[in-house]
């Protein structure tokens, strides 16, 4: 497991938006927004080029060793102390993790799919005169 963990964090930690490589392939995606698909297209490039990473010994490593509840602060230092180097910020990661994981995001309202059932309000406002309605100035 000792050296799965230091190819996941070699993974983790690989610059994969400065990889000229790896940027020309994931223009083919055509430009899908789902991070699994991402995830797979990261892990497929790293596999052929650099070192071997199983998928879900990568995803089961990434659930045990990302702490959603940590404050911001701890999030960005790495274990020794000094600034990490991240690809998004912790809060993006920790919605994409919530998404992914089907949670509910806090501070999002669910607003139901139908029509209000109450009867609509009479209008009080005057409706605005029209152009030859209008008077002109003299």
């Amino acid at each position: 497991m000792e050296s799965n963990e230091a190819a996941f964090q070699a993974f983790d930690a690989y610059d994969f938006d400065h990889d000229q490589d790896f940027q020309a392939g994931l223009q083919k995606l055509a430009g899908s927004s789902d991070p699994m698909q991402l995830l797979q297209a990261k892990i497929f490039y790293y596999s052929r080029s650099k070192a071997p990473i199983d998928l879900n010994a990568y995803q089961r490593w990434k659930a045990t060793h990302v702490d959603t509840h940590a404050p911001l602060d701890d999030q960005l230092k790495s274990k020794d102390g000094s600034p990490a180097c991240v690809a998004y910020s912790p809060s993006f990661a920790q919605v994409v993790q919530m998404i992914a994981s089907g949670e509910e995001i806090p501070g999002i309202r669910d607003i139901p799919d139908q029509l209000n059932q109450e009867q609509p309000s009479k209008s009080t406002a005057c409706a605005p005169p029209k152009p030859w309605e209008q008077q002109q100035p003299q």
